[in-house]
């Protein structure tokens, strides 16, 4: 495992019961079978194997975290991307002996890439799924203003760069194809600081270009943005200009972004400041804030619902422990997986713990826990409702940072694996 010392943590970190059972089927047709029929339905799985006692078992125990391997490398800082053929392809880290590696769902395995990024990157980047089923790659490192194109066909080859180079900025893929970037911090080698931005960028993935578009109203880096239904996006909270660590200072602050306009509209700010929160968009149209670290640098529990129809926040359910710099996934039924992430006591608190945000009670469930404490870890929803979560960084001592490699997949409820309809 690399390790990483305390200095090195600050910098990179402030610098992201019973329970109703969930069942998720490839169709409904299994559903129907099992009211109209469950003599048949029981033959039937049983026959596929999955009735325990069966040959060859065919589905993973519901709402559980399993360990499948590890990947080619240590893991920290990277990020986790779904391609169009259900593959999620996996970027950078700090300790990324190999740049990039394919996940295969079917097989549980780790493959590097044939070709290797352009520029290599280790953390604060941005990875971005395109139309065309590319992957965007911008920014990160120590402000780096390169940008790259990975095609499915496992190329990295460099595009126009960035007008701003910058690192923990958001990327967010627009309903016309184009992908905004916004804010993070750039360092300025002629006052040797780190400038936190306001400004923002589009890039076309036609030409492959990056133009300017409006500023924020607030320069904001380590916050959320999230593309609503009606094309907007929505900016949420992040860490202020000024100081880094204990004494860092985070928003509440919000604002909308309208591309038909390249306009921003300022908005009634969160419940609570938050940096390293999560934010999902449910199918009601609504977005789970969730989490975070506030302004004196704590973690928090309580999570809010950003309602586009009223443009307001509503503090929902909290958590079942304080976390930041955890990661959100929506599952089959809805409802949102949040796993890992760290309490700060002030010390490292690395959980391994998961919840399940349940939408229509608007509370969270605790689910069974990850294999390994986790946090500024990857995770990707994959087409067949699992979620893998891999990488990460985990702590013996509540202060020095391990990197990991281990890689495990969250079944949330009966899974076929073999699309039986």
């Amino acid at each position: 495992m690399g390790v990483i010392g305390k200095k090195d943590w600050a910098t990179r970190l402030l610098v992201k019961d019973t329970k109703p059972a969930r069942r998720v089927f490839p169709s409904d047709n299994w559903q129907r079978l099992f009211i109209r029929a469950p003599g048949i339905a029981l033959a039937l799985l049983m026959s596929h194997g999955v009735i325990a006692g069966a040959a060859t078992p065919n589905v993973a125990a519901a709402d559980t975290f399993t360990e499948i391997g590890t990947m080619s490398t240590l893991r920290l800082g990277a990020t986790a991307t779904r391609l169009q053929d259900g593959s999620v392809i996996l970027i950078g880290g700090r300790s990324a002996a190999n740049p990039a590696e394919v996940f295969d769902p079917a097989s549980l395995t780790f493959t590097p890439t044939f070709s290797v990024p352009v520029t290599p990157r280790s953390s604060g980047f941005t990875s971005t799924l395109l139309a065309s089923g590319e992957v965007l790659i911008a920014g990160g490192e120590d402000s780096l203003s390169n940008a790259e194109i990975y095609s499915p066909s496992g190329l990295f080859t460099a595009t126009g760069d960035l007008l701003t180079g910058r690192r923990l900025h958001t990327a967010t893929l627009l309903a016309d194809g184009r992908v905004f970037i916004a804010g993070g911090e750039a360092y300025s080698a002629a006052t040797d600081t780190w400038d936190t931005l306001e400004t923002t960028e589009l890039f076309d993935p036609l030409t492959g270009i990056f133009t300017a578009a409006a500023p924020m109203a607030d320069a904001r880096l380590d916050h959320t943005a999230t593309l609503l239904p009606d094309g907007s996006v929505l900016i949420a909270g992040g860490r202020a200009p000024g100081p880094s660590g204990p004494i860092a200072t985070f928003l509440a602050k919000s604002e909308i972004y309208h591309p038909n306009t390249n306009t921003f509209t300022s908005i009634s700010p969160m419940n609570s400041a938050r940096g390293f929160q999560t934010a999902t968009l449910l199918a009601n149209g609504k977005v789970l804030i969730a989490g975070g670290f506030n302004t004196n640098s704590s973690s928090q529990a309580t999570s809010e619902l950003y309602d586009p129809g009223t443009q307001t926040f509503t503090l929902t359910g909290s958590m079942h422990n304080k976390r930041g710099a955890h990661t959100a996934n929506m599952l089959g039924d809805g409802n949102v997986l949040i796993s890992g992430g760290v309490e700060l006591t002030p010390f490292l608190n690395v959980h391994a713990s998961a919840d399940v945000y349940q939408v229509s009670a608007g509370q969270f469930e605790a689910t069974s826990p990850m294999t390994q404490v986790r946090m500024l870890h990857m995770s990707a929803s994959l087409n067949d409702g699992r979620v893998l979560v891999a990488g990460g960084a985990k702590t013996n001592d509540n202060i020095t940072l391990l990197e990991l490699n281990g890689a495990e997949i969250y079944t949330p409820g009966l899974i076929f694996r073999d699309g039986l309809e």
